[in-house]
């Protein structure tokens, strides 16, 4: 699904991303947003996978996402629904 970087920063790979850039990323999943923290929940359950955050993102409808890679491999980008994440005005 297409994405678009939004918020304030991208947060690593920064030589790769920028705000503002349209992205494929695959959604498998949501943030359980705890105080001051969060957790990346796949099929309802908290993964052991080690996600990068790359930045916050918006859909074409509106919903936001997180979105990261799976450790340093950059080729392929996944979403996590996030109601709280910060996308801009």
């Amino acid at each position: 699904m297409k994405i678009k970087l939004a918020g304030n920063k991208i947060s690593n790979f920064g030589e790769l991303f920028q705000l503002g850039q349209s992205v494929d990323a695959e959604i498998i999943g949501y943030i359980d947003h705890k105080i001051d923290a969060y957790e990346i929940m796949i099929d309802g359950k908290p993964t052991g996978r080690p996600f990068f955050p790359v930045s916050n993102g918006i859909d074409s409808k509106g919903n936001k996402y997180l979105i990261c890679t799976e450790g340093n491999n950059t080729n392929k980008l996944y979403a996590f629904k996030s109601e709280l994440a910060y996308v801009g005005d």
